[in-house]
Parts: structure tokens; C-alpha cells; sequence
């Protein structure tokens, strides 16, 4: 997985110039860049977005979980569009669900809307990590604060 690539242009960049609502909208395909490119596994941003996208997780900073489906259920629905089918499909999810401490005690099948809050930011990772991406985003939400 690429994980350097914005710890690279923290880095590089004084965080004041980093502006992370346009650079991810950008990196996961939500909007073109106006100039230059960005690559991800190899890959252009602005040719080979199709390809991106099979090889990419992406965990934004909202869990977007259905409150009603179980943590399985959410798993299989992504693993299904990441092509996973049979036997596959199914050891994906449950070692998904092993790999963020949700499988044992029958949590999984507990529907999320009973999950504490960092049950379903674990589920949430778990979900953008399926099908074993080459490309993996988690956004997060925090506060630089520069050391003096």
C-alpha cells in the first residue's frame, strides 16, 4: 500500500499550504485536477481513474454506515463490489472482521446502529480495507498545532 504519499507532502509542505479538501476530492476521483497529476499504485490520477478505483480504499472521516445492516452485512455488500465472489467472498469478510476485533462474541451480526462509536470507526476501516486494496486513504480530522 501507498501510505507516504500525503505524509511526503505534509513533509514537503507547511501544513498552512496543504489544503486537504481539494488534494483528496482529487486522489479518489471525486474532481479532476486543474493542472499537474498525482499518481496512486503507478497509476495517473487523471487516465487511470477505472483501474484506481478497483485497487483503492478509501475511509472518510464520517463512518457512512447503515444503522440497520450488521457489520457483516456491511462487509459483504462492499466486498461484492470489489468482485469478491464464493469462498472468497465470505473469508474476506470474516477475516475483516477478525483483523478489527468484530468477529468473536457474534458482534458482527449485531446491527451497527447498537456499535459504540469506535466500533463503527473500526467497522469503517475494515470496509475500506476489503478486497485488499493496492491504494488505501483514511481521512482524519485533526489539529495540527506546530511545535515552538
Amino acid at each position: 500500500m501507498q501510505w507516504h504519499f500525503l505524509w511526503k507532502l505534509h513533509k514537503v509542505l507547511p501544513h498552512t499550504l496543504i489544503n486537504f479538501d481539494l488534494i483528496f476530492p482529487q486522489m479518489v476521483g471525486l474532481t479532476k485536477p486543474t493542472s499537474g497529476t498525482a499518481y496512486a499504485h503507478g497509476m495517473d490520477i487523471r487516465m487511470d481513474m477505472d483501474d484506481i478505483y478497483t485497487n483503492m480504499g478509501v475511509c472518510p472521516q464520517h463512518d457512512l454506515l447503515w444503522e440497520t445492516l450488521t457489520g457483516k452485512e456491511h462487509l459483504f455488500f462492499y466486498a461484492r463490489l470489489k468482485n469478491l465472489k464464493g469462498a472468497a467472498l465470505v473469508k474476506a469478510v470474516n477475516d475483516s472482521l477478525k483483523s478489527v476485533t468484530l468477529f468473536h462474541g457474534g458482534v458482527g451480526d449485531k446491527q451497527v446502529g447498537k456499535y459504540s462509536g469506535g466500533m463503527k470507526r473500526r467497522l469503517s476501516v475494515a470496509i475500506s480495507l476489503i478486497g485488499d486494496p493496492k491504494v488505501f486513504f483514511l481521512l482524519l480530522c485533526f489539529k495540527f498545532q506546530p511545535f515552538l
